[in-house]
């Protein structure tokens, strides 16, 4: 039901906001079931090893920097960013700069490997302009050392045997071994041990993922679709001759297409699971997690409960189908439930861990320092947003996702153009470019490349802030754009934006902040936050809990009173500003359970006019003169949704009146995950 309401309002255009919860996908369900996908976001070409009661995971992020996410889990199904692997690739290929004259987006930083050994984590990646990388570290999170290959191996599988001696298992079709130095970081020798293709078809096989259990080698492979096989190879002898099943004959769960590509990985307790992504247009490729089991030395994926054989090319195969909802798996302790971090009020002076840059970034043009609590972009040279360095970027996620900035534009100069995108191929943005001395509200959308898209031309933007808003639908696979003066009332701008996956990118959408210039030299802009909601429907993902919190009660009152005057109220009655200016309700313990931005529903009634109130979290003002449209009477009581930050624990929240009094206050309630 609240995808089917989400793409209507998509469809219409109401792009208000989402009076919903405002937290990440969550595949933990808090009862030791997870469901599908364990990342709901954009996650292609996952690896992971276990390194005693500790999980770690690499993807592929191509153009983006810093570059490879490590990401750590205890369990297989809360995952968290840690570090990168790298923010220099300096000197391995020219995929990373980004000018007016040259722009790669569809190569770089491919299907990264990852390995462990005696105290050191190797990380290794195919540069797809034709060089292999090692990486080394004795911290997973690093900082690691790199190694450059003078050639490439295509979707490799680092593997280290018994002996310490290392592999790379690579290529499509072909399943070359690499033999590598005692030291990895040369090669000593390469053969081409057998050749697999499409059992269908000629289809591409490729994906390589390497273990080994009771003396046998396994190759797991994946064709790409149609087919989408998931394939294992065999052999006692890691050179040859293997054995071929197939595992998978590319499933699909709701919200995306095939699962497909993935390795196998087991728990401390002895459970076996596979890991794998699933195709999706805008989302990308999110990661699922599917119970394995062995029978006969061969593994066997999917649901025990509907494991049945499946006819391919007249040979029967044991699969099973991928769960939606399961249980999670035994790691013989329950661990805390974790997500990826969204939202940014930028009042830390690094950047958070969800975010990359697009291409390298100009490190003397952003700031986090010259004026805290803000992010400060300075515009640099570009003919549009597709060519503009220090675009500033993270995935959407699954199964919508709305990204909110406050942007300053106070110093834009004459060229400048500043917004919020989401970035793929098509993109679309809104923003404020100011030409003639004139700031006006701009959205281009389903622009390709260089081209232009649809340019629809907004208002004047008469004073210096305004509050940009992009939202997408994962499922319908559209998105539009808003603004806002107030950050309550949002207009929409400009058509939908389609969101299909085109290789030319090769990724998902990315919500991008961004200020470029089309003169010689620009001005900057402050934003002072990225908030992100979710809807968290469909398959799974708790909303979180809803506590109610009245304004009569708990609270701490100034300037203000507690009345049963007018009707209609809840509880023991509600609270009246008796000051124009400085009077204020404070609730003084709201608790949560982890930080993140919160929606906090006020119930509130005025009889006529709007009036205004400041809004604060733990002191630090959140929303600056927010209106209260009225309700009709003094006895109608209407709802206004607002999103702000809270810590995990007890916080604190006011509301001051700024020169209207206010209107009368009964309860909130509070998303207080």
């Amino acid at each position: 039901m609240v995808r089917k309401i989400w793409s209507f309002l998509l469809a219409l255009g109401m792009f208000l906001s989402f009076n919903v919860p405002a937290f990440a996908w969550q595949s933990d369900n808090g009862d030791g079931t997870f469901t599908n996908p364990i990342l709901n976001a954009d996650y292609p070409d996952i690896t992971a090893i276990r390194v005693g009661s500790d999980f770690y995971m690499v993807s592929s992020t191509f153009v983006s920097f810093p570059s490879v996410p490590i990401m750590h889990s205890k369990d297989l199904v809360n995952w968290e960013i840690i570090g990168y692997v790298t923010a220099d690739l300096s000197g391995t290929g020219k995929s990373y700069t980004l000018t007016n004259t040259f722009e790669d987006y569809g190569h770089g930083s491919w299907a990264p490997t990852i390995a462990y050994r005696n105290g050191t984590y190797y990380v290794g990646f195919y540069q797809a302009q034709g060089k292999f990388l090692l990486f080394t570290a004795t911290n997973p999170a690093g900082p690691y050392t790199k190694t450059v290959f003078n050639q490439g191996f295509h979707d490799p599988g680092l593997f280290i045997d018994d002996d310490g001696t290392g592999y790379i298992i690579s290529e499509a079709n072909d399943v070359k071994v690499t033999k590598l130095s005692a030291d990895y970081k040369s090669v000593a020798s390469s053969t081409v041990t057998t050749r697999i293709e499409g059992a269908t078809g000629s289809y591409l096989v490729e994906g390589t993922h390497v273990m080994k259990r009771n003396g046998y080698y396994y190759i797991f492979r994946n064709s790409t679709p149609p087919e989408s096989y998931t394939y294992v190879l065999r052999s006692k002898n890691i050179y040859g001759p293997y054995e071929t099943r197939i595992l998978l004959n590319g499933p699909s769960i709701p919200g995306g297409a095939q699962i497909h590509q993935g390795g196998a990985i087991d728990t401390p307790t002895g459970e076996w699971w596979f890991y794998a992504f699933q195709d999706g247009a805008g989302l990308g490729r999110r990661d699922i997690l599917i119970p394995m089991q062995w029978q006969n030395d061969w593994p066997i994926i999917g649901d025990p409960a509907t494991v049945k054989n499946v006819t391919i090319g007249g040979i029967n195969y044991p699969m099973g189908s991928v769960p939606i909802t399961y249980r999670k798996p035994n790691v013989g302790a329950t661990y805390p439930i974790k997500t990826i971090p969204n939202t940014d009020e930028f009042g830390s002076s690094t950047l958070g861990v969800q975010w990359q840059w697009n291409h390298y970034p100009d490190n003397g043009l952003w700031s986090l320092t010259e004026r805290p609590g803000y992010l400060r972009l300075r515009a640099k040279n570009a003919n549009n947003l597709w060519r503009a360095t220090n675009t500033l970027t993270q995935r959407v996620e699954g199964p919508d996702s709305q990204g909110t900035i406050e942007l300053d534009t106070a110093n834009m100069q004459d060229g400048d153009s500043a917004g919020l995108s989401l970035l793929n191929i098509p993109y679309g943005w809104i923003g404020v470019v100011k030409s003639g001395g004139v700031k006006r509200i701009v959205a281009s959308i389903n622009a390709k490349e260089d081209g232009a898209g649809t340019i629809t031309n907004g208002p004047v933007l008469s004073g210096n802030t305004v509050y940009l808003r992009a939202n997408a639908d994962l499922i319908a696979n559209k998105a539009a754009f808003s603004y806002s003066t107030d950050n309550a009332n949002f207009t929409p701008l400009g058509g939908q934006l389609n969101m299909p996956f085109d290789l030319g990118f090769f990724q998902g959408d990315k919500f991008g902040i961004f200020n470029f210039t089309t003169a010689a030299s620009g001005g900057y802009v402050d934003v002072n936050w990225f908030r992100f909601y979710t809807s968290k429907g469909g398959s799974g993902g708790s909303a979180g809990s809803v506590t109610t919190y009245e304004a009569e009660t708990g609270t701490t009152l100034t300037s203000s009173i507690t009345e049963t005057l007018n009707g209609g109220y809840s509880s023991a009655g509600y609270v009246n500003f008796n000051a124009q200016s400085g009077a204020a309700v404070q609730w003084n313990s709201i608790n949560c359970a982890i930080s993140g931005t919160k929606n906090v529903k006020l119930r509130y009634a005025l009889a006529s006019g709007t009036r205004n109130l400041d809004v604060y979290v733990n002191g630090t003002k959140a929303i600056s003169n927010m209106g209260f449209e009225a309700s009709g009477s003094w006895t109608t009581w209407s709802e206004k949704t607002i999103q702000v930050p809270m810590n995990s624990g007890s916080n604190t929240l006011s509301l001051v009146t700024t020169g209207t009094e206010g209107p009368n206050i009964d309860k909130i309630e509070v998303w207080a995950q």
